[in-house]
């Protein structure tokens, strides 16, 4: 009778070894394959804010503000810190979280200073994260809430910051916001306590909406919103997501923007980096927290004076698109479609702009940060070009 014969340790040892190296090749090709869905889903969020947005133009004749408030006849309440994301959520499907904030007397959400009433949400708006984003921890509310989404209403410290991936496009323009100030005049002075409204370059402002005619460059060549990484949970040096100090962020283009980029190596900080990531408030509308600055390119440096949350609240800021998708952002254009762009896109600052070269008014004010050329082509390149409604330039694929 025939013994049954099993396997010898080598021939065991030999199977294990196959499949380990089977494994070795499949698992890259899972992961590339995890990711492509991920950024599939990324840019599905995109177009959903693309379609809020016409949504909300449809309704108003103009797109929303990067921030405002929520009554006419009253410019402050909200302090006009709004975010312009918190004014499209009846567009996302998410009016019951909108009917909070516009229905109750109390300031909400738009300012991360005031220690006042906050709409409390309960985990994340899938809409409002990319997915290959890691999600930090949520920072706790310092003020009573309304009670939202599981919250207990006027419970206090609880998790009602949700995050958000995805931007307004201010422009080319190293901007702050004003101080808050009473009932205003239709035409005060920009950059001021009593300005009733700010105007950039790019179609997104503080307290100011545009139409779609005023987009001279063109809907299609022109960036209406981008992603910007939520920044690594645990690696406070990492670039993605996250702010260099820097004193001198209001200097004359382009020595700000190349001072800004000297901040960051190997997509690294050399320095330090602010307290508060500009993900982490989904309904403040700073520009720290809800806009995006197209001056340095894709994936590299962002960099301010001070964070809101620190108290500077009309502090100048340099904040890049930013994702974890290889080689690029995704960005929504002005005519809805989504576009990736690549982190090598030229963002030029070779030559200081000075007087000479056209407006007067153009060089930075040191008080306002404001850069008065409204017309003036972009000293950032194509990646600037793309960021303004009238700068003039001809783009062709990019």
């Amino acid at each position: 009778m025939l013994k049954k014969r099993g396997f010898t340790l080598i021939e065991l040892l030999v199977v294990i070894a196959i499949i380990a190296i089977l494994v070795g090749l499949l698992l890259p090709a899972v992961q590339s394959a995890r990711e492509a869905a991920r950024r599939l889903q990324c840019k599905n969020n995109l177009k959903q804010w693309g379609l809020a947005l016409y949504h909300y133009e449809g309704t108003f004749s103009c797109f929303c503000p990067l921030s405002g408030g929520t009554e006419s006849g009253s410019p402050d309440h909200n302090f006009g810190r709004l975010s312009g994301r918190a004014m499209l959520l009846p567009y996302l499907e998410l009016d019951p979280i909108w009917q909070h904030i516009s229905n109750q007397s109390v300031t909400q959400g738009g300012d991360p200073t005031a220690g006042l009433h906050d709409v409390a949400v309960s985990g994340e708006l899938s809409v409002f994260t990319c997915p290959s984003s890691s999600v930090p921890q949520k920072i706790l509310g310092t003020a009573t809430n309304l009670g939202l989404n599981g919250n207990t209403a006027g419970s206090t410290n609880s998790d009602f910051h949700a995050h958000a991936s995805y931007a307004f496009n201010v422009g080319d323009m190293i901007v702050g916001l004003p101080n808050d100030g009473g009932p205003l005049p239709i035409d005060g002075a920009p950059g001021t306590a009593t300005a009733p409204s700010m105007r950039n370059r790019g179609p997104f402002a503080w307290r100011a909406c545009i139409r779609a005619n005023e987009v001279q460059d063109g809907l299609s060549n022109t960036v209406f919103m981008a992603e910007r990484d939520l920044g690594h949970p645990s690696n406070p040096k990492d670039a993605l997501g996250r702010v260099a100090t820097m004193l001198l962020v209001a200097g004359t283009p382009p020595n700000a923007a190349n001072g800004c980029r000297a901040n960051c190596s190997q997509g690294y900080f050399t320095g330090t980096g602010l307290p508060g990531l500009p993900g982490e408030r989904w309904a403040s509308g700073f520009l720290y927290y809800s806009g995006v600055t197209l001056i340095n390119p894709p994936n590299s440096c962002s960099c301010a004076a001070s964070s809101p949350v620190s108290g500077a609240v009309g502090a100048p800021a340099i904040i890049t698109p930013s994702s974890r998708h290889t080689g690029g952002v995704h960005c929504l254009m002005g005519d809805g479609t989504v576009r990736f762009v690549n982190e090598n896109i030229n963002s030029s600052t070779l030559s200081t702009v000075t007087n000479t070269q056209g407006d007067a008014n153009q060089v930075p004010d040191a008080t306002t940060f404001l850069i008065n050329y409204p017309t003036r082509q972009s000293p950032y390149g194509i990646w600037g070009s793309i960021s303004t409604i009238n700068g003039g330039e001809s783009n062709g694929d990019f």
